[in-house]
C-alpha cells in the first residue's frame, strides 16, 4: 500500500508528496488523491496497488484505501452529500503531473 501526503500551498491547493520515497508528485492541485494517483500510474505503478491519503502532520488517513487506478479515475466530490465519485479532470494548469 501507499500513502500520499498533502499540504496546502499559499493559493488554496494541494502539493501531493509519495510518503515512500518523498517524492513530490503534483503541485498545486484541487483533486490531490485523484490528481496523485494519475501521476502514479504515469510513473508506471501498478494500478491494482492499493493508495490512500493523509494531510502531512495528521495521524490517521482521509480515505479508505482504494487501487491507484480506480483512483486515478475519479475525483471527490462534495456537493452533495454524501461524498460521491466522479471521473477525473485536470485542472487547466495541471497537466496531470509536477
Amino acid at each position: 500500500m501507499e500513502r500520499l501526503l498533502i499540504e496546502m500551498d499559499d493559493a488554496r491547493l494541494y502539493n501531493v508528496t509519495l510518503e515512500s520515497t518523498s517524492t513530490l508528485l503534483v503541485c498545486g492541485t484541487g483533486s490531490p488523491l485523484a490528481s496523485g494517483a494519475a501521476a502514479l500510474l504515469a510513473q508506471g505503478r501498478d494500478p491494482a496497488t492499493l493508495l490512500t491519503m493523509r494531510v502531512r502532520g495528521r495521524d490517521h488517513d482521509a480515505y479508505a484505501a482504494g487501487s491507484i487506478g480506480d483512483w486515478a479515475r475519479s475525483s471527490a466530490d462534495a456537493t452533495p452529500h454524501p461524498l460521491r465519485r466522479a471521473p477525473w479532470v485536470p485542472l487547466p494548469h495541471e497537466g496531470g503531473s509536477a
